[in-house]
């Protein structure tokens, strides 16, 4: 049975809310790890090492709870963690060129690019949205850090510069408002989507 309108709705509403969250999540993460980390290396290698640790995170996050037909759990963490970091090492100083709006939005495309096409690798040749999943993933990135450059930097923050840890700082802040938003549609609206498709009795999502 194919799937409906409001089931992939409901899809990529889940994609949304687990990526939103899973992101700060990686980000505290990569920010603990990086610390430890560089008390016995060099700053740069530590940087680097925490930010793959919390890219990991937001693969398995994504792994676990959305049920990825992967090549293996191994090689999809691995591709999450060098996507997240040269994701965001490219990002950086495209970021850090301009004050503009354009230059964070083409940032946070050429990151989503870069992270979606590690984890478009690591999905099974059979998983039917594969390339959704690269496309929604940078219009993801995009979004979240367009949103989260522009807020933080308004705040005075030195978000559009060079580190890497600022603008992760910034995807996090952009990802989490996009997993409320993602919960009050799945929350508030979906309910009412299925009862006016159905005519039937509402169904809350998640199913109890």
């Amino acid at each position: 049975m194919s799937e409906g309108p409001l089931e992939r709705l409901e899809a990529w509403l889940l994609w949304l809310l687990v990526t939103g969250i899973s992101w700060p999540l990686g980000l505290v993460i990569a920010f603990v790890a990086a610390t430890r980390a560089g008390q016995m290396l060099p700053r740069t290698a530590g940087l680097a090492l925490g930010i793959a640790i919390g890219g990991a995170v937001v693969g398995l996050a994504q792994w676990l709870i959305l049920d990825l037909e992967v090549r293996g759990i191994g090689s999809w963490m691995l591709a999450s963690a060098i996507g997240w970091t040269i994701g965001l090492t490219a990002a950086a100083p495209v970021a850090g060129m301009t004050h503009l709006l354009i230059g964070k939005a083409v940032s946070g495309a050429l990151g989503g690019c870069v992270f979606g096409l590690a984890q478009w690798m690591a999905l099974h040749h059979s998983m039917k949205q594969r390339n959704q999943w690269l496309a929604f993933m940078v219009a993801g990135w995009t979004v979240s850090l367009t949103l989260g450059m522009t807020l933080l930097g308004n705040a005075g923050s030195p978000v559009p510069n060079s580190s890497l840890l600022n603008l992760a700082l910034a995807g996090a802040v952009g990802w989490l408002l996009i997993g409320m938003l993602a919960i009050l549609v799945i929350v508030l609206l979906l309910p009412r989507l299925e009862k006016k498709d159905t005519e039937s009795d509402v169904k809350w999502w998640p199913p109890l």
